[in-house]
């Protein structure tokens, strides 16, 4: 009979966060994720049958986590400069939190002909981020928004990009960094 293993998946995604933050894509293998998670391999492969496919549904379901804590904050009866505020601070903390495994995605080579790795890619990329987007929207001005291109998504960019920087090269001072995001983004609230 097969040994039960309490919990196995959100063992094996917080141990593949870890490697994958730590040491990169490339150099993390489904035998130190099995190791890490501790399982065995070929139980780790029992639910994942390539290193990208878990990378890939780990790194979308920890910005699902994410996605619901902005609407948690979106439904909360407060100022909209407290939404962003709250809004800048769980995307900081999320991505800190993922250790840069956003960094990884776009140095993978997932290959095309899998459909299933393809669907988690695009669903991430329109689905996660275009309801990020929509969240972000309803608090920046409708005239920043109906300029010739679109404001919110290339916010939204530069808020990810300024985000992973600040964290690298001002890891210590938290408060100063979200401080200053918000400044970038209540600039577009006006």
């Amino acid at each position: 009979m097969p040994k039960i293993i309490k919990d196995i998946e959100e063992k094996i995604s917080n141990a593949s966060i870890r490697l994958f933050g730590e040491y990169g894509y490339e150099a993390v293998d489904m035998k130190l994720i099995a190791k890490e998670s501790g399982v065995a391999v070929g139980t780790l492969y029992n639910y994942y049958s390539r290193k990208s496919e878990l990378f890939l549904e780990v790194f979308v379901k920890s910005w699902e986590k994410t996605l619901l804590k902005l609407k948690e904050e979106r439904d909360k009866d407060i100022s909209k400069e407290k939404k962003i505020n709250k809004y800048l601070e769980i995307l900081y903390d999320d991505i800190e939190m993922r250790k840069g495994i956003g960094n990884q995605i776009i140095k993978i080579d997932f290959n095309i002909k899998n459909s299933r790795e393809r669907e988690q890619f695009v669903y991430f990329k329109e689905k996660i981020i275009g309801e990020i987007q929509g969240i972000f929207n309803e608090q920046i001005s409708t005239d920043a928004i109906e300029k010739k291109y679109d404001v919110s998504l290339r916010l939204i960019e530069t808020i990810f990009s300024v985000i992973r920087v600040m964290i690298e090269n001002h890891k210590e001072d938290r408060r100063d960094n979200l401080d200053f995001l918000n400044i970038i983004f209540l600039s577009f609230m006006k």
